[in-house]
This record gives structure tokens, C-alpha cells and sequence, in this order.
């Protein structure tokens, strides 16, 4: 997924704030070159962990802006699949994010639009 880096904070690991089409907010740099604000990157996402499915919201009318966190990743894309593992399978612009998922998903989720807030986002390096 190619994002653009919008601002870096200090810590170990480094804080980044990124956008794309369908993400904003905050994530974990996890590669050896730090990439400057203003730049574009090729990235994987990973969503540590497992969200709740009570914390994701459907969107009826999807193509809104929601505000964005100062502590998270807010993902905005369709559902393409949910497994029995529940592994949620969402598409992101051109990307496909996977996360782990507790609860019950709602009747006819999949190819639904859907927000999501992600924490503790780590971000991967791709084009290395």
C-alpha cells in the first residue's frame, strides 16, 4: 500500500502519522531507513492483536472523513472476506489489510464499507 509520510514523532520505535486513500493516523516505523515527512512509501500494514467486532462500524453511507486519532490508525475500506479463523480480510484503496477479530461479525458484512481504529499499527517497508 503506498502511503505518504506526513510527520514523525520521537520514540523507539519511531511514530509516524501517514496517509492514503482510506488511512490515517499513527503507526510503528518498523524498517532500518526512516522515511522523511513528505515522502511517499510502499508499505504493509500489521494490526497487532484482535479488534472486537463492536468496534467496527459499518457505514451505510460510506465516504465520510472521520476525525482522526492522535493514537491510532483509522482504516476505511470494504470487507472482502471473514473466515472461520476470524480473520477479517479488508480492502484498503489498492491494499489488503488482514486482521484478527473477536465477536461475532454482522449478516451480510462482506462487501460492506467499513471504518475501523487500529492501535499500535506497525508499519513494514516494502520498497526497500
Amino acid at each position: 500500500m503506498r502511503v505518504t509520510v506526513i510527520e514523525a514523532f520521537s520514540g523507539d520505535p519511531q511514530l509516524f502519522s501517514i496517509q492514503a486513500s482510506g488511512v490515517s493516523g499513527v503507526g510503528r516505523w518498523r524498517g532500518m531507513v526512516l522515511p522523511s515527512p513528505g515522502t511517499a512509501r510502499n508499505v504493509e500494514l500489521a494490526v497487532p492483536g484482535e479488534i472486537d467486532w463492536r468496534e467496527v462500524r459499518v457505514d451505510e453511507r460510506p465516504g465520510g472523513r472521520p476525525d482522526v486519532p492522535d493514537d491510532g490508525l483509522l482504516l476505511q475500506g470494504v470487507v472482502e472476506d471473514c473466515d472461520q479463523e476470524s480473520v477479517l480480510t479488508l480492502r484498503v484503496a489498492e491494499g489488503i489489510v488482514l486482521i484478527d477479530t473477536t465477536g461475532e461479525p454482522p449478516l451480510g458484512v462482506v462487501g460492506r464499507h467499513v471504518t475501523i481504529l487500529a492501535r499500535d499499527v506497525e508499519l513494514f517497508p516494502t520498497d526497500l
